[in-house]
């Protein structure tokens, strides 16, 4: 069997830790550049002295770039349910979601691990996040229309980069384009009461 056919989990997460990596290994001998070299020490302490470019981004300790990021992916989530539940059902809403999405297990445990499930996690949510607002708009001018259309962009967006993150998200660029008729038609509804009245 040909195991290249069943993965799948998407390159993104790959690609942006190797990409930071990438980065802090500028910390490293020779060129031991000033914010790289902070990040190395927190990363490894006193260790930190010791390492080389390319140390970084090596097989073995490129988990030590990855598991801070899927930490800020879940921090990342938990800002975006806040927004989402104030836009739909007010503060009070947002902030309880916020508060169970950060207690719970399954996302404290994916962000301690560096596993792709925490960034398709953010861009869902992102997509979500833009989707509220999409609903939420009734387009009833250009300024509407431009705002609704900027919305659908970067809900596209956030749904590409959850594919990208993780196959299984496809759904979530439907739910985008379902949002942007939701929005056309209660706009379109609107503007016919207000013409028959």
């Amino acid at each position: 069997t040909d195991i290249g056919r069943g993965y799948v989990y998407g390159t993104a997460p790959l690609f942006a830790a190797r990409f930071v990596a990438q980065y802090v290994d500028g910390g490293c001998a020779p060129r031991k550049d000033l914010i790289p070299s902070l990040l190395v020490r927190s990363l490894y302490g006193a260790d930190a002295k010791n390492c080389n470019e390319g140390f970084i981004s090596s097989y073995d300790n490129i988990s030590l770039v990855g598991r801070p990021l899927s930490g800020l992916y879940d921090l990342i989530s938990v800002l975006a349910l806040f927004f989402i539940g104030r836009k739909l059902f007010g503060w009070r809403v947002g902030l309880l979601a916020a508060a169970f999405n950060a207690a719970a297990v399954v996302p404290s445990q994916q962000s301690h691990y560096f596993t792709v499930d925490s960034m398709a996690t953010m861009f869902v949510t992102l997509a979500i996040l833009f989707c509220a607002r999409m609903v939420m708009m009734q387009v009833q001018s250009a300024k509407d229309a431009v705002m609704l259309w900027g919305n659908a962009a970067l809900g596209g967006l956030m749904s590409g980069f959850a594919v990208a993150s993780k196959i299984s998200a496809w759904p979530i660029a439907v739910i985008v384009i379902v949002c942007v008729v939701v929005a056309l038609v209660r706009g379109h509804a609107k503007r016919l009461k207000e013409s028959i009245e």
